[in-house]
């Protein structure tokens, strides 16, 4: 999510102009607090799903393909 923030971005104010009237002020004040709230939501993500360090995936993928192999040779 974090990676797609600058997207989301421009597609919150695409939004807000589409939906306010010609006016500057009207914009901001709507993409404001979209912005914010995706902020939120990118942080509430991180605390309830905390993401793996990459070691442990890649050590869980070397037990997986050790179990494979051991499988197949029976």
């Amino acid at each position: 999510m974090i990676a797609f923030f600058k997207y989301a971005i421009v597609i919150i104010f695409i939004v807000a102009a589409l939906l306010t009237p010609p006016d500057v002020l009207t914009q901001m004040l709507m993409a404001g607090p979209l912005i914010i709230l995706y902020g939120l939501s990118i942080l509430i993500v991180k605390m309830v799903n905390p993401a793996e360090d990459e070691d442990d995936e890649d050590e869980d993928e070397e037990e997986e393909s050790a179990t494979v192999q051991i499988e197949d040779h029976k």
